[in-house]
């Protein structure tokens, strides 16, 4: 798993590569969901402010 680039690709990046960071990112998003059910309350306390990412490291 890799961190979610900090910026966005710009408005003139090529549609590959605008596609592929929102994908990224909805990815990460999903992932962190899916890790934060699987935890008990207060573990998802504790990481609820972060991305998938950080969870694991």
């Amino acid at each position: 798993m890799e961190p979610i680039p900090k910026e966005e690709p710009p408005s003139s990046a090529h549609k590959a590569e605008r596609d592929a960071y929102k994908k990224h990112v909805d990815d990460a998003l999903e992932v962190g969901c899916l890790m934060l059910e699987t935890m008990n309350s207060e573990l998802q306390k504790q990481h609820e402010n972060m991305d998938a990412f950080d969870m694991i490291e």
